[in-house]
């Protein structure tokens, strides 16, 4: 959704017709599916299941999604009162951030904060946020909005070349084929 909504800024920005940007990503985005679909299958074919392709992701994410569909499937299960208290829990415990925020100017925490803290990137992105968050609120407390504003294309500039060096290394694996650094590989 960020890209989307990234997309439609630069439509809007760059005088775009933005009615048929819609269209254009429904269409990219199915054919990136069936790209990357013919791409994993051809790949597979011709190495092998998982002989090249590395990576928690590359093997265990479609095989993960139909085992418990399958287990759905096989063996109904009957409805998890616990789980659903901890969805309410976790809806509200959002919201109330999501208010907290939204009426204190002052209040550090923000839902989207608290809705991925669990999850498995965060053991990976941990440090560069808290980092970033200090920075911010020291540019916020130092300079204001007006040095916030200034600083913004040098760290844009960061998250850049974050995707061109890992992009870089990712070619220079698959030119020379041999395993180059890889961001995400667990």
């Amino acid at each position: 959704m960020p890209h989307q909504l990234e997309g439609f800024k630069v439509a809007q920005t760059a005088s775009f017709n933005s009615c048929v940007l819609p269209f254009l990503m429904i269409g990219a985005a199915l054919w990136g599916a069936a790209s990357a679909c013919w791409v994993y299958l051809h790949i597979a074919y011709q190495e092998g299941a998982a002989a090249n392709i590395r990576g928690y992701g590359a093997v265990n994410f479609g095989r993960e999604t139909y085992s418990r569909l399958h287990s759905w499937l096989t063996m109904p299960s009957p409805p998890d009162f616990g789980a659903l208290i901890a969805i309410i829990f976790g809806a509200a415990t959002a919201l109330a951030l999501s208010v907290l925020r939204f009426r204190l100017t002052w209040f550090p925490f923000h839902a989207l904060g608290y809705a991925i803290g669990g999850d498995y990137a965060m053991n990976f992105l941990w440090c560069s946020l808290l980092l970033s968050w200090i920075v911010k609120g020291l540019i916020l407390r130092t300079g204001g909005q007006k040095l916030f504003l200034a600083a913004l294309p040098f760290f844009y500039g960061l998250i850049l070349g974050d995707f061109v060096v890992g992009g870089l290394w990712t070619l220079i694996g698959l030119a020379l084929d041999v395993p180059a650094y890889s961001f995400w590989d667990v």
